[in-house]
């Protein structure tokens, strides 16, 4: 097939190539001919005139003279062209007055291989002189042929190498590729496709590199295809044995949906009288666990012809306790399509009903703990009364992400001064919540027994190596848990106030709305017993008109819903800003939007915490029996 398709082609470019090739070369051929005719005729039409006009002065000077034979002699110059037959001179009144040959020229004497063209030319001398040439034809036609076959032949030899170098080209270039393709295509076989080889970078060769990706593209799709068939098979193979460990019985069931046939695994698990099962349908030997509803659903099924899995229902046996089971079935046809009943099969699963029973139960009693327990930790935040008698007028946010949360402050005094210590521990939820209590703990120990009131960063550090001692973390031993921590010392005496933060800053907020954000260190609390960053960094800043504002990292590292990017303090510090103002609740409520307006949609990552304060707007009688 291949001979036949190369050969084919091959003979349709040479019968093509041949016939544009001859009939260019005989239009060339044409056209010199022509050319040539008619530039052969003007040539000796005028090298004649030339010769009758040169010799007119002569002729009419023998004329006069009456010299007969001098006229004759000097036609007879015309014989030097080799087609002239005869030349007269002529008198238009006298007539002929001299000829050579003398017998004059006549056409009717001529032999019939002649073909005779008879040329006029008058004479400059006299008005009515004239000198008439008769030329014989067939001498300059045989000339013209022997020129037109001499430069036929070289122009037909030139055409026909032309097209000889051309074929040899066409036939390197087109034809060798395409029967390397072709060649490639037929030896080629799905698993083992072959390559065809190309020389050239034109359009064929890209042909053939498609081809060859196309080839490439197509093992690699069998041999994927053919793994997929494996693993397929495997997979089969692995459900049909899981099917029959996973199931304790298989059964049968007629187009009226009556058991015709129950395996021997089912008698194993439920008690039950065979001759009681045969016959019967399934709604007939169902107990309880499942509502009216949903058998006459399921029942419906069945009567569809509908698959299902893993339904679930109670069924008694002999002795009157109940097992639960869980069924599933696939719709039975024979060969012309007609429905013969059900094939399926059956586990017990009373133990994993009970189990989940009893996980139920559980996860109600824990969810009611931790419940508990979060109205317990709320109790534990300082309320708003004590937050304003020692901080000014405040604002809050506590947001755990669940019940419970690891964000936590504590407000109390110490020698009289009062302080906020505001922090995230790890985590959040139960986990959170316990390392609040601790935290919470160490910080009641310290303010109990502080002889006189401690320097912002001396609380900090003292809150680090107690929760450090509280986890056992030692010189040598890290931790695994931790804590960010904001530490304020107020002195109303100086109207300033003291901070001193690890990773957690403090925003202060002019009357103007102008925000100024006060770095805290980089370090955690409770990780490194010797972290650096904790010894001695502090920020005196004054208070008056105000207000200071403390987060949490659950609001600045919550995820955008349209960016996808962390809020950051840059974002923070921007709400803070457009709001315009210091008072603290308006300024909460502008976080707390900006918060939702970025979150949008996106799950809450963190628990959330946020507290403003201004300590200008203190009220002036402080209960001296509350103590934090």
């Amino acid at each position: 097939m291949r001979q036949t398709i190369q050969t084919s082609l091959r003979l349709r470019f040479l019968i093509f190539s041949l016939s544009i090739s001859i009939l260019i070369a005989a239009s060339i051929i044409l056209v010199l001919h022509l050319y040539r005719a008619d530039h052969t005729t003007d040539k000796i039409t005028i090298e004649l005139r030339n010769l009758a006009v040169l010799n007119a002065s002569f002729l009419y000077d023998a004329e006069q003279a009456g010299a007969d034979a001098q006229m004759h002699d000097i036609l007879r110059s015309f014989s030097a062209f080799s087609d002239v037959i005869c030349a007269s001179y002529l008198d238009g009144e006298a007539g002929l007055l001299a000829s050579w040959p003398r017998e004059g020229c006549d056409y009717a004497e001529m032999p019939a291989s002649v073909k005779p063209m008879r040329l006029a030319f008058d004479l400059p001398l006299a008005q009515s002189r004239q000198i008439t040439v008769s030329i014989d034809q067939t001498i300059s036609d045989m000339d013209l042929r022997q020129e037109t076959l001499i430069f036929g032949g070289l122009v037909l030899s030139i055409v026909l190498i032309i097209f000889l170098v051309i074929s040899r080209q066409f036939e390197r270039v087109v034809l060798k590729p395409l029967d390397s393709m072709n060649a490639a295509m037929l030896a080629s076989t799905p698993d083992v496709p072959v390559l065809a080889k190309s020389a050239y970078e034109d359009e064929i060769g890209r042909i053939i590199k498609t081809y060859n990706r196309m080839a490439a593209s197509a093992r690699r799709y069998v041999r994927r295809l053919r793994i997929s068939e494996h693993e397929v098979r495997l997979s089969e193979t692995r459900f049909r044995d899981m099917a029959e460990i996973s199931s304790d019985w298989y059964f049968e069931m007629d187009a009226e949906l009556r058991f015709t046939m129950i395996s021997d695994g089912f008698f194993e698990k439920i008690k039950r009288d065979p001759s009681e099962l045969m016959g019967s349908r399934r709604d007939e030997l169902a107990g309880y666990g499942v509502s009216s509803s949903n058998w006459q659903s399921h029942i419906s099924d069945l009567q569809n012809r509908q698959e299902f899995r893993n339904f679930e229902y109670s069924i008694l046996q002999d002795d009157g306790t109940a097992k639960h089971i869980s069924i599933s079935v696939m719709p039975q046809f024979d060969k012309d399509g007609i429905f013969t009943g059900y094939r399926g099969v059956g586990s017990d699963v009373t133990l994993i009903k009970e189990n989940e029973w009893q996980l139920a139960e559980t996860n109600r009693n824990f969810g009611e703990s931790v419940t508990y327990a979060a109205n317990i930790q709320r109790a534990l935040l300082p309320t708003k009364d004590i937050l304003e008698a020692r901080l000014g007028k405040v604002s809050t946010i506590w947001q755990p992400k669940d019940l419970v949360g690891g964000d936590f402050y504590w407000s109390g005094t110490i020698s009289g001064v009062d302080y906020l210590v505001f922090f995230d521990c790890t985590g959040h939820g139960v986990p959170g919540a316990f390392m609040t209590l601790i935290v919470t703990s160490v910080i009641e120990r310290i303010a109990l027994s502080a002889p006189t009131a401690l320097p912002a960063d001396k609380l900090l550090r003292r809150i680090h190596i107690g929760v450090c001692d509280a986890l056992g973390v030692t010189d040598d031993k890290s931790g695994k848990d931790g804590l960010d921590c904001a530490v304020i010392k107020l002195n109303r005496f100086e109207d300033s106030l003291e901070f001193s933060g690890a990773s957690i800053d403090l925003y202060a907020v002019s009357e103007t709305g102008d925000v100024t954000r006060h770095r805290g260190s980089r370090a955690s609390l409770g990780y490194d017993r010797k972290a650096q960053g904790l010894t001695g960094e502090k920020i005196k800043i004054s208070i008056g008109a105000n207000s200071f504002v403390l987060s949490t990292d659950g609001m600045l590292t919550q995820v955008g819903a349209e960016t996808r990017r962390v809020m950051g303090n840059r974002r923070f510090a921007q709400a803070l800003e457009e709001a315009k103002t210091n008072d603290p609740a308006k300024l909460v409520r502008a976080l707390a939007r900006a918060l939702k307006q970025w979150q949008g949609a996106e799950e809450r990552r963190d628990d959330v915490s946020l507290l403003a304060f201004k300590p200008s707007d203190a009220k002036q009688d402080i209960d001296a029996s509350i103590f934090g």
